[in-house]
């Protein structure tokens, strides 16, 4: 990805998830270019789904953009599994729980529960 089209992807994933659920500021990043390994590794931004289809715009927005997509939980990994150069997902905050899958199937389908607070 260049780093003139930084400014539009930001644009359409702001209006794709909503615009507090994007951040692209060098902040963010370099908070999340870490996790409990010694890799560092800036991310090209990082988003907050709240639902599903978030994560379904993020993903479409990603391929259009050819890049890679990261999910992240808690950031605990000691392997560097957490950090790359990609729009990393962070889950953590409100899509916590996995409803259903489908265990050995070739694709697996997940719901997850929206857990929102005030």
């Amino acid at each position: 990805m260049q780093n003139n089209e930084t400014p539009e992807l930001v644009y359409e994933l702001s209006r794709a998830i909503g615009e507090p659920q994007v951040k692209f500021d060098n902040m963010t990043r370099l908070l999340y270019s870490t996790d409990a390994s010694n890799y560092q590794i800036t991310p090209v931004g990082v988003t907050y789904p709240r639902t599903s289809d978030d994560v379904v715009a993020i993903h479409e927005l990603a391929h259009r953009y050819r890049i890679p997509v990261l999910p992240r939980g808690a950031g605990t990994s000691l392997a560097g599994q957490t950090v790359g150069h990609a729009i990393i997902m962070d889950f953590s905050r409100y899509l916590r729980r996995v409803w259903g899958s489908s265990p050995g199937v070739k694709q697996t389908a997940c719901a997850f529960e929206s857990e929102v607070w005030s």
